[in-house]
């Protein structure tokens, strides 16, 4: 039976480990002095997610923008980032500060 821990077949020796680290230490020096162009050349993967953030870059700078005005972009913005529920309006849009009963009581009982 082929045992997956049997270490057996592996040197001892001062001399296996030396140049086993020898080996590692050249491999990633030249690992280290590779450029993305060639790791990209190497990878089938990397070709992959290259060419659809190329074409998702593509698309999105051919696709025509809605035509709005300044004003009507603030009023987005400031419609999305208002929160919803009512402690936090009065916290960030606060015509005073928040009222005791928002702050103490759960969000369905201050209705």
């Amino acid at each position: 039976m082929n045992d997956a821990s049997d270490n057996s077949k592996i040197p001892d020796t001062p001399e296996y480990w030396d140049s086993l680290a020898a080996r590692v230490a050249a491999t990633a020096i030249g690992e280290s002095r590779r450029t993305g162009l060639e790791w990209l050349a190497r990878s089938r993967a990397a070709w992959a997610a290259a060419s659809v953030l190329i074409v998702v870059a593509l698309v999105f700078i051919f696709t025509p923008a809605p035509k709005s005005t300044p004003s009507d972009r603030g009023a987005l913005w400031s419609a999305a980032l208002t929160p919803s529920d009512g402690l936090a309006k009065q916290m960030v849009v606060p015509d005073g500060p928040p009222s005791i009963g928002l702050l103490l009581l759960p969000p369905d009982r201050t209705r």
